[in-house]
């Protein structure tokens, strides 16, 4: 990813440094988010790390009891 600034041009083409205005744009190659192949496997941009995503431990929980509930749910009656 790539972050360009423009500022604000006045009406003689040279820069008007009464209003000046920094605009901040993200382009990102195209190239880079298509596949080659239908098959090939998209890529993910994640960043694994606990300390940058502080509800982790909340989501994995979550995750956990939902996936204790659906046992019970699909779980074979007594017979």
């Amino acid at each position: 990813v790539r972050v360009e600034s423009a500022a604000g041009w006045g009406k003689g083409g040279g820069l008007d440094w009464g209003r000046v205005m920094k605009v901040k744009v993200l382009n990102r190659v195209e190239e880079d988010f298509t596949r080659e192949r239908k098959g090939d496997v998209a890529k993910v941009f994640r960043n694994p790390d606990p300390t940058v995503h502080p509800f982790e431990r909340a989501r994995e929980y979550t995750r956990a009891l939902n996936a204790t509930k659906l046992d019970k749910v699909f779980a074979k009656p007594f017979v």
